[in-house]
């Protein structure tokens, strides 16, 4: 090891920031969470949908990565309320 270099900042990659990967990093976790929410949701109100629907909501939340799940609890969860569950 040459003089005046310290191990401690080895890993650190100069070109970004940590505060940049601390961002990225609670970013991502939330973004995952909110996906799981959502198919947890669409999971629970499944058999009030009915089985084309279910499907259609679930490919919207993987297939628009953000769009999708915000768009699930704005207006999915609502028109899921509205019919009335399978007698």
């Amino acid at each position: 090891m040459r003089a005046g270099h310290s191990r401690v900042g080895a890993m650190e990659n100069p070109l970004i920031p940590a505060e940049y990967d601390i961002a990225w990093t609670i970013f991502l976790v939330a973004f995952a969470v909110l996906v799981i929410a959502a198919l947890i949701s669409i999971g629970r109100v499944a058999g009030r949908l009915g089985p084309g629907i279910t499907v259609v909501w679930v490919l919207m939340v993987l297939a628009l990565p953000l769009v999708g799940p915000i768009a699930w609890f704005v207006a999915g969860r609502r028109s899921a309320k509205r019919v009335a569950p399978p007698a």
